[in-house]
């Protein structure tokens, strides 16, 4: 059922549903976590913070930012580098959206990027 969810939830956002991205993506979060799914979990909280970022439609994603920052701080006190890296970049990716042409943080993003690629290929998965 929450890999259904899950699916459906990126389904909506390809199709930009966002309400009903986001629906999904929280139930599908809700039922992994609860089986102790963490990939799945991070997996479900990106997709979530991605919906959040569509609601956004255009403005600031306070929601989207703030969601991702906290459950950054969450990953890192807990030591777990998968959704370390899944928040990072999903930080990364709201705010280089964001960024103008010509912009000098457009270098610091790329860098980020870079380091989440190498906790993804170094994270173990349980």
């Amino acid at each position: 059922m929450a890999a259904q969810q899950l699916f459906e939830a990126e389904q909506c956002l390809q199709r930009y549903d966002a309400a009903g991205a986001m629906r999904l993506a929280e139930a599908a979060l809700a039922a992994f976590k609860e089986s102790g799914d963490k990939p799945r979990s991070v997996e479900a909280l990106r997709l979530l913070v991605a919906a959040k970022c569509r609601v956004a439609a255009g403005k600031e994603p306070v929601q989207a930012l703030e969601l991702a920052s906290q459950e950054l701080a969450g990953f890192r006190a807990a030591g777990d580098r998968l959704g370390e890296a899944a928040m990072m970049l999903s930080l990364a990716e709201m705010k280089s959206n964001n960024l103008g042409k010509g912009s000098g943080e457009q270098g610091e993003y790329l860098t980020v990027g870079l380091e989440v690629l190498e906790v993804f290929r170094t994270a173990k998965q349980p």
